[in-house]
């Protein structure tokens, strides 16, 4: 199990997990482009980080939220099934 959570959330790097799907995410939206476009053209220095940080919220809110869900509902089942039990999350087991 411990491989299988270690690639899940992105330790190996691996393109299939959490840190490869925010990867996907940012370079398919192009972010860097985005944020290299405000410095260009803001010279403000508080203005691009209040701008640089809207940015960086609307990205995590926004594309890599519903991403990270998506892989989350495909991959934890897929998980969860390559072991013989069962797990029920009950607070009160032992």
């Amino acid at each position: 199990m411990r491989q299988e959570v270690e690639r899940h959330e992105g330790l190996t790097r691996a393109s299939n997990s959490h840190l490869g799907v925010a990867n996907t995410v940012f370079t398919t939206h192009r972010i860097d482009s985005t944020l290299e476009a405000l410095y260009l053209y803001q010279s403000d220095s508080q203005r691009l980080r209040r701008r640089g940080h809207d940015l960086y919220v609307r990205h995590v809110r926004g594309p890599n939220r519903n991403a990270q869900r998506a892989f989350d509902n495909t991959d934890r089942p897929a998980i969860l099934a390559k072991f013989p039990c069962q797990f029920d999350f009950n607070k009160m087991d032992n």
